[in-house]
């Protein structure tokens, strides 16, 4: 990504910090896959100096941000690894343990996996069958050339990702990625998430029919997100294997499904926070001082409230995640 973009800092109310539980809640649901993955998976090697040598287990948070969930994650891992040790009879030979962390919002990152590199190039330009006027995402635009574009941008997102961990990991390294996807056999313009985010295309729109933001730089703003489904996430595993550019294997993929939280006034509310302190880093660096962005925020309220109460939203209710696993070969 050419300008990385940063959850909002601090400890304050629009902060990530304190409006991060949503991502707790999703990991706290892949806890048993992740604990499962790593006593069915996990090798450990005998080492034969193993009385004068303590062995050394490393373990990256790609994608850690800010707050408590990380230290939660990174917490889960080494009470498995260290069970599984002792269940292969390496009780006195636990490992050292070494972590890194990387709060770089790229997709690199589990739970920040539907963030692109970039905004597709076909997407903003005018003269392209795909440019997506008048909307931030593809989930509502009048050419399926945009969904296209964004799909592509993906599957060449996913190639880079996956080639740079299988260089990175040790050998029968695991990766494990809790990622939001779309329910099967769902369309991409059918994505829960990506509905919800259009309620801030939707702010916008009105507030350029106010006069508050120019027509021009809404049109040129598309957020650099696509959510997947689980097939499309197989697929380009599978395909970079067969072509020998990817040195690693899928061992486990499931998909999870929970309702969106979106119901009542307090869950809107609470969504509204999470998306800012998502959000208000690349929307200000694209609109700078021109957007009023507690304005921007309370009309988006409005318009997700109005959304959850939409036949649409009766129909696509289901937000979902992805648990991918993948082991280097």
């Amino acid at each position: 990504m050419a300008d990385s973009v940063a959850m909002n800092g601090g400890d304050g109310l629009n902060s990530y910090k304190q409006n991060s539980k949503c991502q707790g809640e999703w990991f706290d649901e892949a806890k048993v896959l992740l604990r499962n993955s790593i006593r069915e998976k996990l090798t450990i090697n005998k080492n034969s100096n193993a009385t004068t040598i303590t062995p050394v287990f490393k373990i990256a948070d790609l994608g850690c941000s800010v707050g408590p969930n990380t230290f939660a994650c990174v917490r889960t891992l080494i009470e498995a690894v260290k069970l599984e040790f002792k269940a292969q009879g390496f009780e006195t030979q636990l490992p050292e343990f070494q972590v890194f962390f990387n709060a770089i919002m790229l997709p690199t990152t589990s739970t920040l996996f539907q963030w692109l590199t970039r905004v597709p190039q076909e997407v903003t330009k005018e003269v392209s069958p795909a440019w997506n006027k008048g909307r931030i995402t593809y989930a509502r635009s009048e050419s399926s050339k945009v969904e296209e574009a964004y799909a592509a941008q993906f599957a060449r997102d996913m190639k880079a990702f996956f080639t740079a961990r299988s260089a990175e990991l040790a050998d029968d390294g695991l990766l494990a990625i809790p990622m939001p996807c779309r329910p099967e056999p769902s369309l991409p313009s059918e994505s829960t998430l990506m509905n919800i985010l259009e309620c801030l295309g939707d702010a916008l729109a009105d507030m350029v029919k106010e006069g508050l933001l120019s027509e021009a730089a809404v049109d040129s703003f598309s957020l650099p997100i696509y959510v997947p489904s689980a097939s499309e996430v197989e697929g380009v595993i599978l395909l970079g294997t067969k072509n020998k550019n990817l040195g690693c294997s899928i061992e486990r993929l499931e998909e999870m499904r929970f309702p969106a939280k979106v119901s009542s006034a307090e869950e809107v509310r609470v969504s509204c926070f999470h998306a800012r302190a998502a959000m208000e880093d690349i929307l200000c660096k694209h609109f700078g001082s021109d957007l009023n962005v507690d304005e921007l925020f309370k009309r988006y309220s409005d318009k997700l409230e109005e959304f959850s109460k939409s036949p649409q939203f009766a129909r696509i209710k289901n937000l979902a995640n992805l648990f991918v696993l993948v082991k280097r070969n």
